[in-house]
C-alpha cells in the first residue's frame, strides 16, 4: 500500500473514533493535516500551510497556529493572536462546564472554581493536542465522554504524571466525582507536598459518604505537614472538625476547632491589618459556637457567636462595599437571634433579627 494509501486507512480509522472532529475542526482539514504531519507530509496539501478560513473554529486555529510555532515560523503578530486564541478557548470551555456544575448537586467554592479554571487554562496552554480535543468535546456538552479522554490519556502516558491528574481532577470536581476521586488519588499516590490534593481528595470521600477515608486522607495530611505551615494546618484542621461533626463525635471536632482557632489567633495577632486572617478566626468562632449549641451549651454558643459577630463588624465597618464581609456579619446576627431565642429572650432574639434583616435589605 502506498504512504498515501496508508495515511488515508489511518485518517479513516481515527475519524471513526472522533467523529465529532468535522465540526470542531474545520470540517476534518485539520485533522488530516494533523495526521500528515506526523509523517512529515503536510507541506504536500495546500490547504495545510493555510490559515482555516473560519475564524469561529477556535480549536482549529489555535492548533495550526501551534504548528507554526514548533516549526519557529511564528510572527509576533500571530504569536500575540495564539495567547489571544489560548485565552479565549480556555474561557469558552470554562464557561461550559461552569454550566454543568452542579449535576451532582456539589457547592463548589471560590478556590475550587479558581483551580478548575487554572487547570483548564495549564490544559489549553501546555498540554497535548489530545487534551485540548478532550476539552473541545467537554465545550461541545459531551462533558463525559471529554473527561474519560483526558483520564484515558492519563493512563496512557508513559509516566504517570501527577500534574496531569491534578488537572482532571480539578477539572471534574465540581461535576463527576468518581472520576475526581480516581484522578486525585492517583496524584496523592504520586505527589504528596500540596495540601490541597488532600482537602480535594477528603471532600471527594465526604461526599461520596466515606468519611472514615476522609478523616484518614486528612489525618495524614496533617501529619506530613511541618508545623510552620500553619495556613494549610488550620485548613486540614476545619477540614477534620468538619468530618467530626458529620460523624457524630461533636467532642472531636470542638477539639479540632479550637486547635483550628490558635492557630488564627497566632496569625491575626502577628498580622492585625490581614482581613484573611481576620476573617479566618471569625470563622472558627463561627464552628466552635455551632458545636457548643449542638451540644445543648447555649451561653458558650452565644459567647462565640459573639467573637464571630466582633470580628464580622470590624471587617464590614472597614470596607463597606464587601458583600462577604456584610453576609458574614448578617449570619453572626442570625446565630445570635436563634440562641437568644432558645434561650427564651425573645426581644434580644428580635433585635438580632432586625439586625439580619437590615443588612439583607442593603445587599438586595
Amino acid at each position: 500500500m502506498s504512504g498515501w494509501g496508508k495515511l488515508t486507512a489511518a485518517a479513516l480509522a481515527l475519524s471513526g473514533f472522533l467523529g465529532w472532529y468535522d465540526a470542531t475542526r474545520n470540517q476534518g482539514r485539520l485533522f488530516l493535516c494533523d495526521v500528515t504531519a506526523l509523517v512529515g507530509q503536510s507541506a504536500a496539501i495546500p490547504f495545510c500551510k493555510e490559515a482555516p478560513p473560519d475564524d469561529r473554529d477556535i480549536l482549529a486555529r489555535l492548533e495550526y497556529l501551534r504548528n507554526i510555532e514548533r516549526e519557529g515560523r511564528l510572527s509576533l503578530e500571530d504569536r500575540e493572536l495564539l495567547r489571544r486564541l489560548e485565552t479565549k478557548f480556555t474561557d469558552h470551555v470554562f464557561k461550559e462546564l461552569t454550566k454543568l456544575i452542579g449535576l451532582e448537586e456539589a457547592p463548589i467554592d471560590a478556590k475550587a472554581e479558581a483551580d478548575a479554571r487554572e487547570a483548564v487554562r495549564e490544559t489549553v496552554e501546555e498540554g497535548k493536542a489530545e487534551e485540548r480535543r478532550a476539552l473541545a468535546m467537554i465545550f461541545e456538552g459531551n462533558l463525559d465522554v471529554g473527561l474519560r479522554l483526558l483520564s484515558d490519556l492519563a493512563s496512557a502516558a508513559a509516566a504517570e504524571n501527577a500534574a496531569q491528574w491534578r488537572r482532571i481532577g480539578r477539572i471534574a470536581f465540581a461535576v463527576n466525582t468518581a472520576l475526581a476521586l480516581n484522578a486525585y488519588g492517583k496524584v496523592i499516590a504520586l505527589d504528596q507536598s500540596d495540601p490541597w490534593d488532600s482537602i480535594y481528595l477528603g471532600r471527594l470521600y465526604r461526599r461520596s459518604g466515606a468519611l472514615g477515608e476522609a478523616w484518614r486522607t486528612y489525618e495524614g495530611a496533617l501529619a506530613r505537614l511541618p508545623k510552620t505551615e500553619e495556613r494549610d494546618r488550620s485548613a486540614l484542621l476545619s477540614e477534620i472538625g468538619d468530618v467530626r461533626v458529620a460523624q457524630g463525635d461533636l467532642s472531636g471536632a470542638l477539639e479540632s476547632y479550637r486547635a483550628l482557632m490558635a492557630i488564627g489567633e497566632r496569625l491575626a495577632k502577628a498580622d492585625p491589618d490581614n482581613a484573611g486572617w481576620q476573617r479566618d478566626l471569625s470563622v472558627s468562632h463561627n464552628k466552635i459556637g455551632d458545636v457548643r449549641e449542638a451540644q445543648g451549651d447555649l451561653s458558650g454558643a452565644l459567647e462565640s457567636y459573639r467573637a464571630f459577630m466582633a470580628i464580622a463588624e470590624r471587617l464590614a465597618k472597614a470596607d463597606p462595599d464587601n458583600a462577604g464581609w456584610q453576609r458574614d456579619l448578617s449570619v453572626s446576627h442570625i446565630k445570635i437571634g436563634d440562641v437568644r431565642e432558645a434561650q427564651g429572650d425573645l426581644s434580644g432574639a428580635l433585635e438580632s433579627y432586625r439586625a439580619f434583616m437590615a443588612i439583607a435589605e442593603r445587599l438586595a
